[in-house]
């Protein structure tokens, strides 16, 4: 069977950026990782597109 090479691989992708994740959170304690966590995901660009979606899906499942 031949592989077939893609422009992107979510698998490298991932590990690299657990990697990035592991050496900025090295040293911290559970409590200081737990909010720097919370810090990123505030400051996500993606924050609320996830939760709008929701709620517009939400909105129309109650409107059927």
């Amino acid at each position: 069977m031949k592989k077939i090479k893609r422009g992107l691989d979510s698998v490298i992708m991932k590990r690299s950026i657990q990697e990035q994740l592991s050496k900025e959170m090295k040293g911290m304690s559970p409590a200081s990782r737990l909010a720097y966590i919370k810090r990123q995901v505030d400051e996500s660009p993606f924050f609320n597109v996830d939760r709008d979606d929701n709620f517009v899906k939400q909105q129309k499942i109650g409107n059927n």
